[in-house]
This record gives C-alpha cells, structure tokens and sequence, in this order.
C-alpha cells in the first residue's frame, strides 16, 4: 500500500477498541460535517456518470444477470410494510432482511406477473432480494415513478414519498393491486406461522438505464454491495478482496459498512506509515488524514 490513498466506508458500530483506534487516527484529521439535507450515497461524489443521474435498476441488473444492455429498468424489490391508523410505512426490504430465498421470490413473482403484464411490464427476480420490471416493447421509454431508494424510505410513510401526478397514481394503483395478490399468496401464510415477516408489497426505485460512460478516480474497490460493485464494473474498476490487498497501491476504496473485519489491518497499514492518505466516511461526514498532519500536535 506504498503511497497509497484508502478511503473507508465506516462500519457502524466498531467495537470499543477499534473506535478508540479510529478516534486516535482521526483526531488531527480535516473534517465536514454531512450535508444537513443527508439521503445521499457516502460515495456519490467518487462516481461521475453520464448521462446523469443513478439508474441502480440497470447497474444492479447487468451485475446480476447480465442482459441489462440499452433498455429501460426499474427495481421492484419484495419488502415488508407496516399499516397504522393513518398511513403506510416501509419496514423492511429485500432478501437479507425479509429472509427470502430464490424459490420463494420466483413463486412470488410467478403470482404477480399477469398484475404488471397487463400493463405492458415483465417482472423477473434473478436473485432474492432484487426484482425488475422491463418494458416488453425495447424502444419504449416507460413512465416509471421516481422513488427512494429503501435506504432513504425505511420507517417512513411511504405515501409522504409517493409522487402526487398521474405518473405516481397509476404506480400506487398497481402497488395497490400487487399487494392483494401477495396477501392472498399462501407462502406469506407460511411466512406468518414460522414468525417471518410477510412479503406484503413491493418497492419501486432506482429507474433507468445503463449509463453511456461511468468515470472515477478509484483504481481498486473492495466491496460487498451491488450498486457499487456495478458502478466499479461500469468504470472499469478492479473489484478486490479486502483480504488481499496490503500490497496495492492508488487510490482504493473499502467498503466496511457491514462488515469491519479488515480494519485493523488497514489501520496497521496507517500506523507503519504506507498509507499516504486515510479518508473516512460516515453518514457523519467525512474525515481526510494526512502524514504531515501528524503536527497538528494540538489535536488530541
């Protein structure tokens, strides 16, 4: 890692003698804050994609099936929602926190294809926690919603997020008929008796298509998460085991948010002095250390 730059997406809750390890590095570090209005990516400024915009949908397809090329996506993930007296919340998506399996999600699909078929949309699940919907006709440009991603919409009432045109009322309308069909679904009464949540509606979001060029200071990343792994793909980025990358140099980006296993061994690499520079970031903000900020004798 001679002259190398790390930058670490931290993970949330390091153990008591990591955080003081993080702190000590940190502590004469330069430092901002997170933007007050938050909801973004921590690593949306190391990506410059063109056209603009996140069209995860297509990025995440290409990396899970291979076929996203020149159409039109939009995720439609399984997820658990909660009704209260007067609104509708997100409580959970995707196969990790629903527990969903392949053959559950496939089944699941099964039931809902002819609700979007009508409308002229093919919903597939090539993994468990992530299914799509394309536009049968591959020149049509489809008015899919604009929506949160989950991340952003988790505990919320999902209608203080849904768009308030026709775009948005025709989608709530077939959210709406998705989730009768999964309610009468017999695996969601299986799901009931083992105590799993219900696969009791879908999220929409991440609409698009692949990007034309994706650019990036990153020479190597090392990270678990699909959009990511996608949009490294995109740039033509190396996609690194964490394990194995004491000896890579330039610029790398480690993604640690769930799992912190490898930072100790980056931290070791800061202390003996083959990093050149450390930038760490949270949903906090953003800490950036350099060698000569040693001086800053000051800052404890």
């Amino acid at each position: 890692m001679s002259g190398s730059r790390l930058i670490v997406l931290a993970p949330s809750k390091p153990d008591a003698a990591l955080a003081q390890r993080i702190a000590a590095v940190l502590a004469r570090a330069d430092h901002w804050p997170a933007a007050a209005d938050g909801g973004a990516r921590v690593y949306d400024d190391l990506f410059a994609i063109t056209p603009t915009g996140w069209p995860e949908a297509a990025l995440t397809r290409q990396i899970d099936a291979g076929d996203a090329e020149d159409r039109h996506w939009l995720r439609a993930d399984p997820a658990h929602f909660r009704a209260e007296m007067a609104n509708v919340r997100l409580m959970g998506c995707g196969a990790q926190t629903l527990r969903l399996d392949l053959d559950e999600a496939q089944a699941l699909v099964a039931a809902l294809a002819p609700v979007f078929g009508d409308e002229g949309f093919e919903l597939s699940a090539p993994v468990p926690g992530r299914w799509y919907l394309r536009a049968f006709a591959s020149n049509a440009v489809p008015d899919f919603p604009v929506m949160a991603p989950p991340d952003d919409a988790i505990g919320r009432d999902i209608f203080e997020l849904w768009p308030e045109d026709p775009i948005g009322r025709r989608w709530r309308r077939l959210f709406s008929e998705a989730q009768i069909v999964l309610a009468q679904h017999p695996l969601n009464r299986r799901r009931e008796q083992a105590k799993l949540p219900a696969i009791n509606g879908l999220w929409f979001h991440g609409a698009g298509r692949l990007p034309r060029r994706v650019d990036s200071p990153l020479s190597a990343v090392s990270t678990p998460d699909p959009l990511l792994r996608a949009l490294a793909q995109q740039a033509g980025i190396a996609l690194i085991d964490a394990a194995g990358a004491a000896d890579r140099n330039g610029h790398l980006l480690f993604d640690l948010r769930n799992d912190a296993t490898p930072l100790p061994s980056l931290l070791d690499a800061w202390d003996s002095g083959r990093v050149t520079e450390l930038e760490w970031r949270s949903p906090a903000g953003r800490w950036l250390r350099k060698r000569w900020h040693r001086w800053r004798f000051w800052r404890r």
